[in-house]
């Protein structure tokens, strides 16, 4: 939830590249992946950024956009609304 979270706020995320993380960040556009386990590469990616301010506001909005079109409350609600549907739509089995 942290990773989501700093994307509300329109924070790019650095973190490794394991389990789910990068279906959240979008590598190099809402943040950075590192391998796991290479602290030099996770130090890297934050000079970096923080070097380049182009990219740093350009992955703040992408971010920012990221959060509102996958997470945000009105995205899950419209989610929600979508399974309703689905499930009063759906036809109902013949039990034998």
């Amino acid at each position: 939830m942290t990773i989501v979270e700093a994307l509300s706020f329109g924070l790019p995320v650095i973190a490794s590249r394991i389990g789910g993380i990068p279906e959240i960040i979008g590598d190099r556009e809402s943040g950075l992946l590192v391998d796991p386990g290479n602290a030099s590469a996770l130090v890297e990616s934050l000079i970096s950024l923080l070097a380049k301010s182009n990219d740093l506001l350009s992955m703040r909005q992408a971010a920012r956009r990221r959060f509102v079109e996958q997470y945000s409350e009105e995205r899950n609600y419209e989610l929600l609304i979508e399974i309703y549907n689905e499930l009063v739509n759906a036809p109902l089995s013949s039990a034998s």
